[in-house]
């Protein structure tokens, strides 16, 4: 879409003042908010909890992509969020930023599921 941060918050912008939920029911009625893009309610983006998921159990990453990932996570530990493999409750309201590795669960099963489920629908389709 673009090269910088402030060229997709126009594009967003862009797209949320057009009112997309006028021609497309299902669109979700948003207005942009100045507040919400500067994370107001989230002590203006000090409150911030990042999830890394290094694969979801079916398919891996290539080299590359995980290497991005390594950096993205080294450079946000390096900003000052600190890293933990597990966030007990009382941390997650203690306003603190964090960078998780997200394990993912049963992501194959959710998987199977949403193949059946589209192999169904469209077997009902057609006859």
């Amino acid at each position: 879409m673009t090269n910088s941060v402030s060229g997709i918050k126009a594009f967003m912008k862009a797209v949320a003042n057009a009112k997309p939920w006028l021609k497309d029911p299902l669109a979700v009625r948003k207005k942009w908010d100045e507040e919400e893009y500067n994370l107001a309610d989230h002590g203006s983006g000090q409150d911030l909890c990042f999830a890394i998921m290094w694969d979801d159990g079916v398919v891996v990453p290539h080299p590359p992509i995980k290497r991005s990932l390594e950096i993205t996570k080294a450079a946000l530990e390096k900003a000052g969020h600190k890293g933990s493999f597990r966030i007990p409750p009382l941390l997650i309201c203690a306003h603190l930023v964090v960078v998780v590795d997200w394990k993912p669960i049963k992501h194959r099963l959710l998987g199977d599921v949403t193949v059946r489920s589209c192999v169904f629908n469209c077997a009902c389709l057609l006859t």
